[in-house]
This record gives C-alpha cells, sequence and structure tokens, in this order.
C-alpha cells in the first residue's frame, strides 16, 4: 500500500505498508514513538546500504549510525523546501555518520520507555553521505499513524501511557505549529504492518560538500 500522495519528486509521504499474508513469527513489531523527539538526542538510523561516498559495494551485515535530531528550521535551512512538517532530520552537522544510498525505507529508531520505537522512515538526504550540512530526511511516522490504521482496518493500541525514558532535547524538532498525531503501535494480531520508505528519489547540493569517512557500522 503506498501512500495515494506519495510524491516521487519532492518524495513527500514517502510512507508505505506491506500487510503480511501470514502471521510473522519469531518477530514483535517495534512500537511508534510517543510525541515529538528532541533536538540533539541521539537516534538510531540502520541499513543495508553503502558505507561510503561514491561506493556501489553493499554490506554483508546491517549496518547502524548513531546520529543526532537536527530541528525543523535547521534542516529545511540547509535542505530546502522538500522538508515538510511530516519530516524529521538528523545527522551530524559537521559531517559523520549518516544514512546512504540504499538505505531507504529502513528505521530511524530512539529508545523511550526502556525500548527501541520508530521514530522515521529513511527517505532522502544530500549528495554527499555524511558530509557537513547534508542531514539525511525521514518520514516522521507519527503524523502517519491514522492512515495506518485505516490501511489495517483496525485501531492500533496506543502506546501514550508509557513515555518514560523520553529525550528532550533543548528543544522540539517538530515545524512550528505543526499537528502529530501522537505514537501507536502498529501489530494486529495475526498480521504484521510491515513500514517501508518508497525510495530515495531525491539529491540536491548542500551549503558545503566536506568529505566524509565511514557512513555506519556493523549492527550485530
Amino acid at each position: 500500500y503506498v501512500h495515494e500522495r506519495f510524491n516521487a519528486r519532492s518524495s513527500s509521504n514517502d510512507i508505505a505498508l506491506i500487510l503480511l499474508q501470514h502471521p510473522a513469527s519469531g518477530v514483535e513489531a517495534m512500537k511508534i514513538y510517543s510525541g515529538s523527539p528532541g533536538v540533539g538526542c541521539s537516534a538510531l538510523v540502520a541499513g543495508w546500504g553503502t558505507t561510503s561516498i561514491g561506493s556501489t559495494a553493499l554490506p554483508r551485515r546491517l549496518m547502524s549510525a548513531s546520529i543526532p535530531v537536527i530541528g525543523f528550521d535547521t534542516c529545511r535551512s540547509a535542505m530546502g523546501a522538500f522538508v515538510t512538517p511530516n519530516s524529521i532530520c538528523a545527522g551530524n552537522t559537521f559531517g559523520g555518520s549518516s544514512a546512504c544510498s540504499g538505505d531507504s525505507g529502513g528505521p530511524l529508531a530512539m529508545y523511550q520507555a526502556g525500548e527501541l520505537r520508530q521514530v522515521g522512515i529513511t527517505s532522502w538526504g544530500g549528495p554527499d553521505c555524511g558530509a557537513a550540512y547534508q542531514y539525511s530526511v525521514f518520514t516522521r511516522v507519527a503524523n502517519y499513524v491514522g492512515w495506518i490504521e485505516q490501511i489495517m482496518g483496525v485501531s492500533a493500541y496506543s502506546v501514550l501511557g508509557s513515555t518514560s525514558g523520553s529525550c528532550l532535547g533543548t528543544s522540539s524538532s517538530e515545524a512550528p505549529q505543526g499537528g502529530v498525531d501522537k505514537g501507536l503501535g502498529i501489530m494486529n494480531g495475526a498480521h504484521l504492518a510491515v513500514l517501508v520508505g518508497i525510495g530515495f528519489s531525491v539529491r540536491r547540493r548542500s551549503k558545503q560538500n566536506r568529505k566524509a569517512g565511514q557512513c555506519g557500522r556493523s549492527l550485530t
């Protein structure tokens, strides 16, 4: 189920659902992060994409990196108008680890109430992974809870009662005046809805073009 308002040019509404025909065994759905993560809070990005600029080689292990959440205004100033209230950004201002080509559709996760919860879906970024002033842009999953429930045909269970351990950061990462549907889980008894991004369809230049080294580490 691709979001009906997905725009390939801007990567807006870059979210889709895969509904499994049979129940998944041995796995547990990751809940959606409740509320808006604070600016500067550490988030975990994971994926199977390339690990250095210009490389086409893909890793044999799932890779991950810890990157800080970036404020909406800072990200929009660096990355442009395609950053919307439905986006959340993360990355190192002066370069370092980041999502890279091939990571699209993977999760951005943060700890809340003692467990990892999904904050975003890797969507797009600058042309040079890990370069200064080039942030990774993710779909803000909490904004799509209503859409997820509509596709699933049932009400997802709430996790709003357990927000202990949330990182408040220095300020909210939401856009000014931006509304958010608060976080809910997405597992419905027998079937698991898997959140995926649609594509790394946008590349643009940033303010600076500094090369960075390794974009991730092995997730074991």
